[in-house]
């Protein structure tokens, strides 16, 4: 912590703290900062940016809370983000500009830039794009050298058959690295720098060690295990920087968005083979290479993830792009819904009742009691656009979110929300094997045990295999009292 601090005192040294806010349409921009205001409140986020770009015009830019708290230096134009995994979609394009130039082909195998044994062969490049080449995790951390990860990854057995489906993972990212440097005869970042950003300049920087002196990049704010939020002390090496190393301000990013929609990275053509669904052979995950798949009522959206704390999205049948950047929270929210919801204040069209809903309650479970959250679902289902929700499925997904999506379990919150779901649908099964889940995962097997059963019950002239699947359960769990 002590390293930290002295970085802390380094960097405000050579900070130049600004704001800016491009937009002149005030009601648009007051509801978009409303929005991100309350969202900070809400999930206790410490400093985040924005940017919505419609047809090559940045329509919202601002700038939000602090890069460092600590010391209270704002976030502004000079602020740089760790966009964590947002890196990837930049890395995916460089690619397919090789192959567009045929220094690549998404049907090379890795044969051909690593020396491998044959039963590595059938692994692609198009493989390594849309996470489904079977490799293993690379290990991330300092002691780890990349021939000892390199051994590791290719002395293992392949983990699925290239192509079967799709298994997060920087292995992937960081062979696509090397295969930049090989067949461009330049280091990685130099070759992204370069390329895409106008060279060696303060805006853009690799690195993914918050131990490394980088003058204006904010630090990142997460809970600990106490749900104390505290500087978060990230790391991944050097040579597997294409997986999520690439920082960048605000202003940075806005222009590659912008280059990308032009087509001034890649052509149309190009851009809709990136943009294609990959054909996992046993996987329907939306994901292209390199990017990630969804729709916003209906419409096409490519994007991704950073870190569960940023999101860069684009709607090209609106050209439609949203950047929002931050360095964390206290409450975990979901960036895609966050991303859905700013290009939604901008193109009506593209209003989601569900994530609206989704967040409404989010919120309301984080910060209010069961009283006021069923005062809320009433007040929703009066609205014409959100009565048609599935709320009973919309608070079990809230209950997941906290059991499996948190860095650690929340588990009395995820109890708590399945509670309040068997109380208001007590007829419905499905609810009951979630709170026997989440008491099994909190280590309370009597209670897992009791609403598993309650659940089987309640299923009892319904999906056979449901009741067969739970039972499984209920006599595993029994051997363990």
């Amino acid at each position: 912590m002590k390293a930290i601090q002295l970085i802390i005192l380094l960097v405000l040294q050579i900070t130049i703290c600004q704001s800016q806010n491009l937009i002149s349409n005030q009601p648009i921009k007051k509801e978009i900062d409303d929005y991100v205001f309350q969202l900070m409140d809400d999930y206790e986020i410490t400093g985040a940016a924005v940017a919505i770009i419609k047809e090559d015009k940045v329509l919202h830019q601002n700038f939000y809370g602090y890069a460092n708290k600590e010391f209270n230096v704002p976030v502004s134009e000079n602020t740089l983000f760790k966009l964590h995994s947002v890196t990837k979609p930049i890395v995916s394009t460089a690619i397919f500009e090789l192959i567009e130039e045929g220094k690549i082909s998404l049907s090379n195998s890795i044969a051909e830039y690593f020396d491998v044994d044959e039963k590595y062969s059938f692994i692609k490049v198009s493989h390594l794009l849309a996470h489904s080449s079977g490799l293993r995790e690379i290990e991330k951390n300092r002691n780890t050298k990349e021939e000892d990860n390199k051994n590791l990854v290719f002395q293992t057995e392949l983990q699925f058959k290239p192509g079967e489906q799709f298994q997060y993972a920087a292995t992937n990212y960081w062979l696509l690295q090397k295969i930049v440097e090989k067949v461009t005869n330049q280091k990685f970042q130099d070759y992204i720098v370069n390329q895409y950003f106008g060279g060696l300049n303060a805006e853009v920087v690799f690195s993914a060690d918050i131990l490394e002196v980088v003058p204006n990049r904010t630090f990142e704010y997460y809970p600990n295990k106490s749900q104390k939020l505290e500087i978060f002390e990230w790391y991944l090496p050097e040579y597997s920087h294409a997986a999520g190393g690439l920082n960048l301000t605000l202003n940075s990013l806005i222009s590659w968005c912008q280059k990308l929609n032009d087509n001034r990275l890649i052509n149309q053509n190009t851009k809709a083979k990136m943009w294609e669904q990959y054909p996992y052979r046993n996987d329907n995950t939306g994901r292209s290479y390199g990017w990630e798949i969804n729709t916003v009522n209906g419409l096409k959206s490519y994007g991704h993830d950073g870190g569960g704390i940023s999101y860069l999205q684009v709607i090209p049948q609106q050209d439609l792009t949203v950047i929002f950047l931050s360095n964390g929270y206290k409450q975990k929210y979901i960036s895609f819904n966050v991303a859905t919801t700013l290009a939604c204040m901008i193109d009506k069209e593209l209003n989601d009742p569900f994530i609206f809903a989704y967040q409404k309650l989010d919120a309301a479970f984080i910060k209010k009691g069961d009283k006021d959250i069923l005062k809320l679902i009433s007040q929703l289902k009066t609205n014409v656009k959100y009565r048609h929700i599935n709320y009973e499925d919309l608070v079990n997904r809230l209950g997941y979110q906290r059991l499996y999506y948190y860095e650690f379990p929340r588990y009395q919150d995820a109890i708590r929300i399945f509670k309040f779901n068997t109380r208001e649908n007590p007829k419905n099964w499905n609810g009951y094997d979630s709170l026997g889940e989440a008491y099994e995962n909190y280590g309370d097997i009597e209670n897992a045990i009791k609403n598993y059963q309650i659940a089987i019950n309640l299923n009892k002239y319904n999906e056979q295999s449901n009741n067969d699947r739970l039972e499984k359960i209920i006599k595993n769990l029994k051997q363990r009292q």
